[in-house]
């Protein structure tokens, strides 16, 4: 099964992100994330998008940073953000309510990206393969979603951990 399109926004009302996966098959499965799922999941996503041979083959950090945000760009401007989502076919799991993320689990894929396990502590996970692109694409779907958000989380792309919101100095 592969992907076919994700969503992601927040719902005020349960203070939480809603992810919306749909797949080939015309199955959409669903998934809230915490504020503390998504501050630990952030950073991670993002050192596994710097984690490419382009941006780790340099030493200086001013380089890296600077390659690092030039390959997110680029792979950001390689998809299509204006497509309305299509609601598909709920998957039974999810088809009641959406499935809490309990648990993230994340490794390395072979052709770069990584895979993502989520689920519940104790259960079954569901696992989304994220290419190099996807995995881009996703990082801005999360800020945009935070940035809807009051929690305060934001995430520079070669800045891994989370911090508060500045404020402007005048």
């Amino acid at each position: 099964m592969k992907l076919h399109q994700l969503s992601l926004g927040y719902d005020r009302g349960e203070d939480r992100l809603m992810l919306q996966v749909s797949t080939d098959r015309n199955v959409e499965y669903r998934f809230w994330l915490t504020r503390r799922m998504v501050a630990a999941l952030l950073p991670a996503l993002i050192k596994q998008a710097e984690h490419e041979p382009a941006v780790t083959q340099h030493v200086e950090p001013a380089t890296r940073a600077a390659v690092a945000e030039f390959r997110h760009q680029a792979a950001v401007a390689r998809q299509s953000f204006d497509k309305t989502y299509v609601a598909a076919e709920p998957a039974p799991e999810t088809a009641d309510k959406p499935l809490l993320v309990q648990q993230v689990r994340m490794r390395r894929a072979a052709q770069g990206g990584c895979v993502l396990a989520l689920g519940q502590d104790g259960g079954p996970a569901a696992q989304l393969r994220l290419g190099s692109d996807l995995l881009h694409g996703f990082i801005r779907l999360l800020t945009e979603a935070l940035a809807k958000t009051d929690w305060g989380i934001t995430v520079s792309l070669h800045q891994a951990g989370p911090r508060a919101a500045r404020r402007p100095a005048h």
